[in-house]
């Protein structure tokens, strides 16, 4: 999608990350409302039904690639891109997004449910969290364009940190709801600006592979949050855990985007 007009690389994969959030947005408050009716089984038969129900139509679907990629090969490249400090700045940057995330896997079941909320009312929190997440994304890319990927990365992350920093004094899940749905707004303009960040710092040939680089990154990101996330939460408590996963959002987002900001984009005549 980036590759078919990188000027709006932010509207493109905007919308594509809203597309991804929405089984994210429907997920939860379905499988909450059938394991409420049906039992615990009912959920994981929806969702397989569903899948093979999806299958005919993927298979119909034709990818095409109209340039050739020159020969070399992924790890050659990862190198070369992890090398330009804009590339490693989004790589850095997406880590620091899906840090919370990889938290929230961990601990926010229980979290709501240690302040009183019900199964249903968990499943309900993580669909308002994805509202917002969708709307903003598929809106903020055109903003993402017009103000460059780092200027709307440091707005997403100034908001992530101080909502990350006070969810653990919270005792309300409604208020912790609410402000989930206000740190979503910064998340759905962060996570297309990390994209979109990469696409600026990879040629037309790299950015199968910057992207997914990215994801990785984050995908590391969340696992180590929510390796540490279970441990602090049953020990310390949630308020230490909830400010230690804020600093180090903060200590990765100001790295990525000390490397990221300035750094020229890389044009198909570029040299590495």
């Amino acid at each position: 999608m980036s590759n078919i007009d990188t000027s709006r690389a932010g509207e493109r994969l905007g919308r594509l990350a809203a597309i991804e959030t929405s089984g994210f947005v429907t997920g939860p408050v379905i499988g909450a409302a059938l394991n409420e009716i049906w039992g615990l089984d009912a959920p994981f038969i929806f969702l397989s039904v569903f899948l093979i129900c999806m299958l005919p139509g993927l298979i119909r679907v034709n990818i095409s690639v109209e340039n050739e990629i020159p020969q070399e090969s992924r790890r050659s490249t990862a190198k070369v891109i992890v090398k330009r400090k804009e590339a490693a700045g989004a790589i850095l940057l997406g880590a620091a997004m899906f840090f919370p995330a990889g938290m929230y896997e961990a601990i926010w079941a229980r979290f709501m449910e240690d302040l009183g909320a019900s199964t249903l009312f968990v499943g309900i929190s993580l669909t308002m969290y994805g509202i917002p997440f969708a709307f903003t994304a598929s809106t903020a890319g055109k903003f993402i364009d017009r103000i460059g990927p780092w200027r709307a990365a440091v707005f997403g992350i100034s908001v992530i940190i101080p909502m990350t920093f006070i969810y653990g004094f919270l005792t309300s899940p409604w208020l912790l709801m609410g402000l989930a749905m206000v740190e979503a707004v910064g998340q759905g303009v962060g996570a297309p600006a990390c994209q979109a960040a990469m696409v600026k710092a990879t040629r037309e040939h790299e950015r199968a592979t910057g992207q997914g680089m990215v994801g990785a990154a984050s995908t590391l990101g969340g696992g180590v949050a929510a390796l540490i996330a279970a441990p602090l939460y049953a020990g310390p408590g949630p308020e230490e855990t909830f400010m230690i996963v804020a600093c180090v959002v903060a200590v990765l987002g100001a790295a990525s985007i000390r490397l990221g900001r300035g750094q020229a984009a890389i044009v198909s005549v570029a040299q590495p």
